[in-house]
């Protein structure tokens, strides 16, 4: 009766099994606990001992050490359940106190799912976190090696990068998530690394197998395959993070790296493109970011000091001089076409005229002139990126 259960259970909850000794074996004599243990907890009419779940447990523990889908193993119970009950159901037909008998068993056996239901999910879930917190230590601890230039000597070096799914001289990109700061540049309070390097590698799964992701101090880190460009995923990890957490989003994409040799040129390359972005969130992306924005998004502390006081005046923050600098940003992005640059700010053509005047009138600076225009474009952008 048992191997009929176990093949009736494993048909149903549509287990596959490479090896007909399985059912025959294993399985059939895991059936026959259930049922053995179910009988005992309805004689006594009490519910069941500690030590009776020890089995239940394992086999939890085990299938999340498989990575077995926990929904698929709750659902094998419930089937065996409903196997038992037929069969139950079945053998009352013989008997007249049979329904009587039947009804009070399904009580017991409802109890019975309950419990071992529980257990085993429990023992399934603490299982997966030791799992979890392992393999997050270990990604951890490759990162840290990797970044500190320890790695790449090692006599295992190709067999762990093989095994976190690196192939040699494979191009990566190094990406740096992080809370955008608030006003006043302080960090928004929650559990955000954690829970952006959470969404960050469930989203990037249909893309990547294995993904490489890491919670180092408040930031998540990933370093994931260059093949596969990440920026749609990042956006949607930012509208996730934003409607579920109210976190807003700062992401720094490096350049390509080629290998794991290079993730510590990226890493350093993609925390910088974070700075740039972490005010206002958004994704700063090397990989599509002129010379000349990233020069200057990066200035040292000589730079706005290079500013003469005359421009520096008139590129302030006063009602005048933001009108001024969004004329001048709409002039240069329509390539000096004034036309082009009264459209984009939908005024008249000789506002945008008037404004460029004024401008030259506060700086002595030329827009015309291709050095003095300079100045002033490289004035502006020093100056916002010390805001």
């Amino acid at each position: 009766m048992a191997v009929e259960t176990a093949r009736e259970v494993a048909a149903i909850s549509q287990v596959a099994v490479q090896d007909p000794s399985f059912l025959d074996g294993w399985f059939s004599g895991w059936c026959a606990q259930h049922v053995a243990t179910l009988v005992r907890k309805a004689r006594r009419e009490g519910g069941l001992l500690d030590e009776e779940l020890d089995f239940v447990r394992e086999v939890g523990a085990i299938r999340a050490a498989d990575a077995f889908p926990l929904e698929a193993l709750l659902h094998s119970l419930r089937v065996g359940h409903r196997v038992l009950w037929k069969r139950m159901v079945r053998e009352a037909e013989l008997s007249p106190s049979g329904v009587e008998a039947v009804v009070w068993l399904t009580a017991q056996s409802l109890d019975y799912v309950d419990a071992v239901s529980m257990a085993m999910g429990g023992a399934y879930l603490e299982r997966q976190a030791v799992l979890q917190a392992d393999a997050d230590r270990a990604r951890r601890d490759l990162l840290e090696e990797v970044l500190a230039g320890q790695f790449a000597g090692r006599p295992d070096a190709a067999a762990r990068a093989a095994a976190f799914g690196f192939e040699p001289d494979a191009r990566q990109l190094v990406v740096a998530l992080a809370a955008a700061t608030a006003a006043g540049g302080a960090a928004r309070s929650g559990p955000s690394p954690a829970l952006i390097a959470a969404t960050l590698e469930r989203l990037i799964r249909p893309s990547c197998r294995e993904p490489f992701v890491v919670v180092r101090d408040d930031e998540a880190v990933g370093v994931l395959p260059a093949k596969h460009d990440p920026v749609p995923t990042l956006q949607a990890v930012g509208k996730e993070l934003a409607a579920q957490a109210g976190i807003v989003l700062a992401v720094g994409i490096s350049l390509p790296c080629r290998g794991l040799a290079e993730v510590p040129r990226g890493y350093e390359e993609a925390f910088q493109a974070l700075r740039s972005a972490r005010a206002g969130g958004g994704i700063a992306d090397l990989r599509a970011t002129r010379i000349f924005d990233h020069l200057t998004a990066h200035a040292d502390r000589v730079a706005p000091r290079l500013i003469p006081e005359r421009v520096r005046a008139a590129v302030g923050d006063g009602a005048e001089e933001s009108s001024l600098v969004a004329t001048l940003e709409a002039y240069l992005a329509e390539d000096l076409n004034v036309p082009r640059a009264a459209a984009r700010l939908y005024v008249h053509p000789n506002t945008v005229r008037y404004r460029l005047a004024r401008l030259e009138e506060l700086t002595g600076r030329d827009t015309r002139a291709f050095w003095d225009l300079v100045e002033l474009v490289t004035a502006v952008r020093v100056l916002a990126s010390r805001d």
